[in-house]
């Protein structure tokens, strides 16, 4: 069994991410945490121990993803992207009819690959991407 077939994503509370989130405030730079009202918390397992967690924002037809992380120590395993498939697919379930994020130059290229389109690029390479969404 691969390591994509035993992942297994759970919507979660801020609190349970605590020391991931923890580790990710010292890794990443562009990551946003703060709390807003309406944001939801996933984690993703694998054996019962959470290697990723993002979070997903719903306000009417649009949805914003947010704060992805994946632990250094399962990156390059696919994890990211079954991550933002799964946050699509939630996103789709609530009628979302356009899902939009903003993506650092690694995740972007996965972005793109789940249907994302970059709209622009700020001056640290961070770009905002939009993916419209079938009814």
């Amino acid at each position: 069994m691969s390591v994509l077939e035993k992942l297994e994503h759970k919507k979660v509370s801020r609190d349970t991410l605590t020391p991931l989130i923890k580790l990710a405030k010292k890794t990443d730079n562009y990551l946003e945490f703060k709390e807003v009202a309406g944001l939801q918390w996933y984690a993703t397992y694998l054996s019962d121990k959470i290697v990723a967690f993002t979070a997903l924002f719903i306000r009417g037809k649009n949805c914003r993803i947010r704060s992805a992380y994946v632990h250094p120590n399962f990156r390059g395993n696919g994890i990211y992207g079954e991550a933002l498939k799964y946050r699509i697919a939630i996103a789709q379930e609530e009628g979302c009819e356009k899902v939009n994020a903003y993506f650092a130059p690694t995740s972007l290229k996965v972005a793109v690959k789940h249907g994302f389109e970059p709209k622009h690029t700020n001056k640290y390479g961070i770009t905002y991407a939009v993916k419209t969404l079938k009814k």
